[in-house]
């Protein structure tokens, strides 16, 4: 039984940070990782429209499925430990932050400096990269931020009031 939980905790986590990584990605774009997060983004959209279109469904009709379930998991697993939803989500937040620290300190020591300095190193690729990217589309930087900051904030409200 504690083998179960341990696969539903690990599994449950992972989830959630699949489902939490376009919101933390586009609320954050300077960071190194919203480049390949949008790569990332475009290559999950596409998996989503080719299932969707298996299933005769609509990606946001298949979006919904998939949240209901992860919704009904995260329900599961936290009555199974006796404890809210949110305080479960809380729990998950913290052990995937966990893990990236501990992923980041492996990194710099691995390059032998500081995570600090890696830190540094990841944001100046990062805004490299956004840099790049705004030159392409014939953009400043702030305007790609703000583009993108838009397109996040317009799939949040159209997920809420699929709600």
């Amino acid at each position: 039984m504690n083998m179960k939980k341990k696969v539903v905790g690990v599994s449950l986590g992972a989830m959630f940070a699949l489902a939490s990584v376009g919101s933390v990605f586009a609320a954050t774009p300077a960071t190194s990782a919203a480049p390949s997060a949008h790569a990332h983004n475009a290559q999950y959209e596409a998996k989503l429209a080719q299932q969707a279109k298996a299933q005769g469904i609509t990606v946001q009709q298949l979006k919904a499925q998939l949240k209901a379930k992860f919704e009904a998991k995260l329900e599961q697993e936290a009555k199974a430990q006796g404890i809210t939803v949110d305080q479960l989500k809380t729990q998950l937040r913290a052990k995937n932050k966990a893990a990236r620290e501990a992923k980041l300190e492996q990194q710099a020591k691995a390059q032998g400096i500081t995570v600090d300095q890696l830190k540094a190193q990841l944001k100046a690729k990062g805004e490299a990269k956004l840099e790049e990217i705004a030159k392409k589309q014939g953009i400043t930087v702030d305007q790609l931020k703000a583009q993108w900051k838009a397109k996040h904030q317009a799939k949040k409200a159209a997920s809420q009031t699929q709600s």
